[in-house]
């Protein structure tokens, strides 16, 4: 995929549409609007073509992806956006059957960012096309069922038992496809329950320790990121049996163990400022000891 184009032809370029590329200026291009023009470029051997991983593609491997692209908007419009990232073999298959992972152009990752909710369950997946996270490629969202039979247990303690993923797929004009991807599962026996509970109690220890990592800052018990850091090693150090038993079974004594701790830091309640309602919100009020039992049982975001 034709990522940015590099003016090497010593004098300045015209695109057409009011587009005038300087001398050594690279830019990106619409590729439909200005086909003639890139081929005519490319073919002059004024330009130099960049892909993804920053590799510079040959004039006629630039003109032949270019050439598909232009094809597939004159015959279809506005098309899904993954079209434009996979090898040819893949260009004939429907855009939903395309994986997204290992189907795509050498050089070509996609971004993802990671949403998860209350219960430390990923709910929405959203992937772009770089790390500037401008191009939004594909958005995967997930629901979940749970046992909530299970009153006796804390929330992250309870058995998941199904997952809807929709996936939907962005287009050229950037409004989302009408087709939506939906998949089921079912998790029906001990070992799915269980890997997935260790999954979301992991995402619910992580971010505990990201957002207590930042209150420590602003609540003033550490100067910076490595003292603050150095306190929770300590922590999760003199807990760690305690740590890792929650993650698997989603009991112990890890609560017990936090209210007994003896980090001092614990104590402090998060003030309500600027800083600490842009950074943590949720934190607001509690001491960080109650955030962390709190957060590890699910009931705090």
């Amino acid at each position: 995929m034709i990522k940015n184009i590099k003016n090497i032809s010593g004098q300045s370029l015209d695109w057409g549409l009011g587009l005038i590329q300087s001398v050594g200026e690279t830019i990106k291009i619409d590729v439909h609007n200005h086909y003639n023009k890139l081929c005519e470029y490319t073919t002059l051997e004024y330009i130099e073509v960049y892909a993804y991983d920053n590799s510079i593609i040959s004039g006629s491997d630039a003109r032949v992806w270019a050439l598909n692209k232009k094809q597939r908007i004159d015959n279809n419009g506005h098309y899904p956006l993954i079209y434009d990232l996979v090898e040819p073999f893949f260009q004939n298959m429907p855009f939903h059957s395309i994986h997204y992972k290992i189907n795509l152009i050498s050089g070509v990752k996609l971004h993802p960012v990671y949403n998860f909710d209350i219960n430390g369950s990923l709910v929405d997946t959203t992937y772009y096309l770089d790390d500037s996270k401008t191009v939004e490629i594909l958005q995967v969202t997930s629901s979940y069922t749970f046992d909530d039979s299970q009153t006796l247990l804390e929330p992250s303690a309870r058995d998941v038992l199904e997952r809807d993923t929709d996936r939907e797929w962005i287009q050229t004009n950037g409004i989302y496809h009408s087709y939506k991807k939906t998949t089921h599962k079912k998790y029906d026996s001990f070992e799915k329950k269980n890997e997935e509970g260790q999954r979301r109690r992991g995402n619910l220890i992580n971010t505990a320790n990201l957002n207590l990592a930042t209150a420590i800052i602003l609540t003033g018990n550490a100067a910076n990121p490595i003292e603050s850091q150095n306190l929770l090693v300590d922590f999760f150090q003199r807990n760690a049996a305690s740590i890792d038993n929650y993650k698997i079974t989603g009991g112990g004594n890890i609560y017990t163990d936090i209210d007994t701790d003896s980090g001092t830091w614990l104590d402090t309640t998060v003030q309500d400022d600027a800083n600490t309602q842009a950074l943590v919100p949720q934190m607001i009020g509690s001491t960080m000891r109650d955030y962390a039992k709190n957060k590890l049982k699910a009931k705090i975001k």
